[in-house]
């Protein structure tokens, strides 16, 4: 069944145009992509990073649900820093 590997069921992917850029997130890789050329991009460190551009750059509306750090975290590599460090 190739459906279970899908990105789409164990991934992050979002994107937002603005008039003049247009933002893009892949898990923990954030980017910002200049209408005039040139592209910003940024590992998401962290579920509070994560947190901070999932609501202020793509607008949206995240719970104060205990399990969801975690799951963020996972998404940017954060647990597995922490796990290795120990």
């Amino acid at each position: 069944m190739l459906l279970r590997h899908s990105h789409f069921l164990h991934g992050l992917i979002l994107t937002r145009a603005d008039a003049d850029r247009c933002y893009t997130l892949r898990n923990a890789e954030f980017a910002v992509h200049h209408r005039g050329g040139g592209t910003e991009r940024q590992a998401l460190a962290d579920a509070a990073r994560m947190r901070q551009a999932l609501e202020g750059v793509f607008d949206l509306r995240l719970p104060d649900a205990p399990e969801l750090d975690p799951i963020l975290d996972r998404l940017t590599g954060a647990g597995e820093r922490v796990a290795t460090r120990t």
